[in-house]
């Protein structure tokens, strides 16, 4: 097949499956299953362009997108992980009980600080039972990329014009020059949310700015009490994703992994 046609195709392809994914997003009534066509077919296709790749350019482009592609139903167990065990129906808003979907209308709703902390910190505790979703998502992209002989830190370092090892550099650069604002501001914002500083172990830490997105609390706290914490948790993260199949951490590094390199 020509580049034209395996153009067309993948175009063809992705307008099928962000059809389907913009629907779910805005509670359209769609198929349950109505990604799983979609996104295989263009994860067949982007495995061709792998194929046929003729630059480094090209090689990465079709590498990423191909492992999109197949992140899709791990995305959609993830979100069934969260419907199941992120929902909070003694707590209201106007888009109705409490879940993971709606805690944006809650947060901005409630003006009272304790059902805010209670409804945060049940979250926080109830995210527990999504953490195999994400570490399965996790392993995956990294099977991906590692049959490749690549990481998502490769590609995305390469996409920004620097180096794994460059981007190491600068987090932990980051981290000695924010260190001292970032705990102060991090007490100051612990200390209106919950009344205490971080430093507390009850505290669900740097995770208060989305408890639908926390993981598993402890894991979290460990590396979250100060931005030389999270600098050395970053780069933890970022060390782990070029080791094939190994991961330690779940909840907030993953969403620290997925910002910076995902």
């Amino acid at each position: 097949m020509s580049y034209l046609e395996l153009e067309l195709r993948l175009e063809s392809e992705t307008v099928a499956l962000n059809r389907w994914l913009y629907g779910e997003s805005v509670g359209l009534p769609v198929d349950e299953q109505g990604y799983a066509a979609p996104s295989a077919a263009l994860a067949r296709s982007y495995a061709q362009l792998l194929e046929q790749a003729a630059d480094l350019s090209t090689r990465y482009c079709a590498l990423e997108n191909w492992a999109e592609a197949r992140i899709v139903p791990f995305d959609q167990r993830l979100s069934e992980a969260r419907d199941a065990a992120l929902t909070l129906p003694e707590f209201n808003s106007s888009e109705g009980p409490l879940t993971w979907r709606n805690w944006k209308a809650f947060e901005r709703e409630t003006d009272a600080a304790r059902p805010l902390a209670e409804a945060f910190e049940r979250m926080v505790a109830s995210s527990v039972a999504i953490v195999p979703a994400l570490e399965a998502r996790l392993a995956q992209t990294r099977a991906d990329y590692a049959a490749h002989g690549l990481t998502p830190v490769h590609t995305y370092a390469w996409r920004e014009g620097t180096t794994p090892e460059a981007l190491r550099a600068l987090l932990l650069q980051i981290g000695r020059a924010c260190r001292e604002p970032f705990q102060a501001a991090l007490n100051a914002l612990s200390q209106a949310v919950f009344g205490r500083e971080v430093e507390d172990p009850a505290t669900g830490g740097i995770c208060v700015g989305n408890p639908a997105l926390a993981g598993l609390r402890e894991s979290s706290i460990a590396n979250s009490k100060s931005s030389e914490g999270i600098t050395r948790g970053a780069v933890a993260v970022i060390d782990d994703l070029t080791k094939p199949f190994h991961h330690d951490s779940v909840g907030f590094w993953i969403k620290v992994l997925e910002k910076l390199v995902l």
